[in-house]
């Protein structure tokens, strides 16, 4: 799924197209905005550990593939790294697992850290994509706040941590000094809805935790020469 998000400047105000229709906001709200994601930033961390290369997509295919009657058959990105990063860190699976006794059809999230009592909702992309990933997210603490046992089938009885795991080849909002900028995101409802998602974690009462990564497929590695 893709969000439609376009931003421009006309006559000294900001509009932004969302859901078909404009909207404008004014100064104030737009440096409040500003404000507020610099607080984000406190809670997220570039982690090279998770950047995604064709090495990684090759592995795990071959677990997926290896494991029919575990894995699903499918070909999209995001399922084998899912699968590689459970094998390598020993995370549950829980990408493509929907089939709950309620709230059918509803993935609460990608992985789950029985170490860290973590949730880790993985997505790859761009903006729109991770807009997706908040929101998701979003739906899924608001279950979780209500309904405490719902993953219990899947053997998960404790959730502190709430984190979302964004794969993405943004090269603005890595900065030299190896943190993450997310101010360099044009887009105002990006911002908007990730500030929403932190406040909606604390409030909650879960550890909210963003980790970005690189997608770095396709690209070669610099060949070093020693004499």
């Amino acid at each position: 799924m893709r969000v439609l998000d376009f931003i421009t400047e006309y006559r000294g105000k900001n509009y932004c197209l969302y859901k078909g229709k404009w909207a404008s906001f004014n100064e104030s709200y737009m440096e409040f905005i500003e404000r507020e994601i610099l607080k984000v930033n406190e809670y997220v961390t570039y982690d090279e550990n998770y950047n995604l290369l064709d090495s990684v997509v090759e592995k795990g295919r071959e677990i997926q593939a290896a494991s029919p009657h575990i894995y699903d058959q499918v070909t999209y990105t995001e399922y084998p790294y899912n699968i590689f990063l459970e094998n390598e860190y020993q995370y549950k699976l829980l990408d493509r697992k929907s089939l709950h006794r309620t709230f059918k059809s509803v993935e609460f999230a990608d992985l789950y850290s029985q170490d860290n009592d973590e949730l880790i909702h993985v997505k790859i992309g761009n903006t729109p994509e991770l807009r997706y990933c908040i929101q998701q997210s979003l739906h899924s603490a608001d279950i979780l706040n209500i309904h405490r046992d719902i993953l219990e089938e899947y053997d998960i009885y404790k959730i502190n941590t709430i984190s979302m795991l964004f794969v993405t080849s943004l090269s603005s909002i890595f900065q030299q000094n190896g943190s993450i900028d997310f101010s360099k995101i044009r887009s105002i409802y990006f911002k908007i809805e990730i500030i929403e998602w932190l406040t909606k974690m604390r409030s909650l009462n879960y550890n909210p935790r963003i980790i970005v990564a690189k997608d770095l497929r396709g690209v070669v590695a610099p060949v070093t020469h020693t004499t």
